[in-house]
């Protein structure tokens, strides 16, 4: 006698939550274990910038775990600056990972874009940075304004300086501030920059030395836009940087070869 075949009709199983909750926490586990490099998972897919791998893992880890440091004492932050993507550093700073932890020379992830002057890393990093936060110095004692002004990177500074940064901050070792560098290296572009942000020609080193006295043993362009920003109103009372007013009155300084006082007449462009 033949059996007649009869179509069973299967009902999906749904998984137990337990079971669920178990999973989860077993991805979570592994997705915070680190290999011989000290590297996670995260620290992995960002250096090969698979974008869909980052945003899966973030979404199963804790902001503690986002910031565990490699053996070179990088977060996955630090990485993501390091390779200039910028919208995964967005995705960082949005989960909660912290933006001012040093790597192994004190550099936060906003120093380490001043310096490649990656501005577009450089505006998701200040969507959690606060102004105390950019006094922070590395070990070379530059704040992430010295470093902007080092990559001769004029954006950067302002970006910096917009979001509330001290244009005169010194720096740990000789108390210059950004403008002193930006003179010392003659870097008319972003000279120009700080002095529209109200960088203060008058503000000394630890040595005594400002701005104005080192540029005048420098070329007179430079002697020339301190000059016409000396009496400025340069910055205005929201903190935002503008345009420079070049119609200045002389200025005295100091002759160093003589100690005899001289008085420079503004040039108009």
């Amino acid at each position: 006698m033949q059996v007649p075949e009869v179509e069973i009709q299967r009902t999906p199983i749904s998984p137990e939550p337990k079971l669920m909750s178990l999973l989860s926490a077993s991805e979570c586990h592994l997705a915070a274990l680190q290999d011989e490099d000290g590297d996670t998972p995260l620290h992995i897919a960002i250096a090969h910038g698979n974008a869909q791998l980052v945003e899966y893992l973030i979404n199963l880890m804790s902001c503690l775990t986002l910031d565990i440091y490699n053996n070179l004492k990088q977060t996955p932050l630090h990485l993501a600056v390091i390779t200039g993507q910028a919208h995964m550093v967005g995705k960082l700073v949005t989960a909660g990972a912290n933006v001012n932890l040093p790597d192994r020379n004190g550099q936060t992830p906003t120093h380490l874009a001043c310096q490649r002057s990656s501005v577009e890393c450089i505006e998701e990093l200040l969507k959690a940075v606060n102004l105390a936060d950019l006094e922070l110095r590395n070990f070379n004692g530059f704040t992430a304004l010295h470093e902007a002004v080092f990559a001769s990177c004029p954006e950067a500074v302002r970006c910096l300086i917009n979001h509330e940064g001290n244009v005169n901050c010194k720096d740990g070792k000789s108390g210059r501030t950004p403008l002193h560098h930006a003179v010392e290296a003659e870097n008319i572009e972003v000279i120009k920059e700080l002095l529209k942000c109200g960088a203060d020609i008058s503000e000394g080193g630890f040595n005594g030395n400002t701005p104005l006295q080192v540029a005048s043993g420098r070329c007179m362009q430079n002697v020339r836009l301190l000059l016409e920003s000396a009496s400025s109103n340069i910055k205005s009372t929201s903190g935002k940087c503008k345009e420079i007013n070049t119609r200045q009155s002389p200025v005295v300084v100091p002759n160093y070869e003589d100690r005899r006082h001289v008085t420079v007449k503004s040039t108009y462009v």
